[in-house]
């Protein structure tokens, strides 16, 4: 959401942090998602209930079903990116499904 906004109000935005961010969807991407969607429940579905209650399994499928599903698969910041003014600073988790080569460049700081 910070890329976004950034890219379309760039006279009110100094800075640009996103953290933990996807920049585009690709056959790596959805994989990962499938992994982490399919995987036991249990561990992912407390720690998304400290932040969405008893909706935790909504979101998680929710969450899920956006990614994978094909008519989402052209999705991308590129555009977005290319708009912004100031430079972004990106950071991904170090246990992460996505590779940190499919972090394009143009995220990071």
């Amino acid at each position: 959401m910070a890329i976004a906004t950034a890219a379309r109000s760039p006279e009110r935005c100094s800075a640009v942090i996103s953290e933990s961010a996807q920049a585009y969807l690709d056959a790596r991407i959805v994989e990962g998602v499938r992994i982490e969607s399919t995987a036991p429940r249990t561990m992912g579905l407390e720690r998304l209930a400290l932040y969405h209650g008893g909706q935790a399994e909504w979101v998680l499928d929710a969450w899920a079903g956006t990614w994978t599903d094909p008519a989402f698969g052209g999705w991308s910041l590129r555009t977005d990116l290319a708009a912004i003014r100031c430079r972004p600073s990106s950071s991904m988790g170090t246990k992460t499904n996505t590779p940190r080569r499919a972090i394009p460049s143009s995220c990071t700081a």
